[in-house]
């Protein structure tokens, strides 16, 4: 093979390497749309149940947080604290109750 047959050879395979090199990126430009449409079908899917599990979420948590506030009168009763020590230590938990609430309905909704 002579230094002109090697030199043709190498540009070949050069401007091979450009095609290809070429329509990778045409076809990595093309892959952008079906990701997008999975992207808005998870998120118009995921609001479909999300509506459906809210109130499901909102029932649990305000019934569990009425047993808590429940158990909590039963214990403070039977401990004999005084009132304004049980009125104090309702408010607290009430508080951070509604806190917790106001947190996850938001982290819900941001989604």
């Amino acid at each position: 093979m002579t230094r002109r047959d090697a030199i043709t050879v190498s540009a070949l395979v050069a401007a091979g390497l450009a095609l290809a090199t070429g329509a990778a990126v045409a076809s990595a430009q093309q892959v952008g749309p079906p990701l997008d449409a999975i992207t808005d079908a998870y998120r118009s899917a995921s609001g479909a149940w999300l509506s459906r599990l809210m109130p499901i979420a909102r029932r649990t948590f305000i019934t569990l947080a009425g047993i808590e506030i429940a158990l909590s009168g039963l214990l403070y009763g039977l401990r004999r604290h005084a009132l304004d020590d049980i009125a104090a230590r309702f408010v607290l938990k009430f508080a951070l109750l509604a806190a917790l609430l106001a947190v996850a309905a938001a982290l819900i909704v941001r989604q």
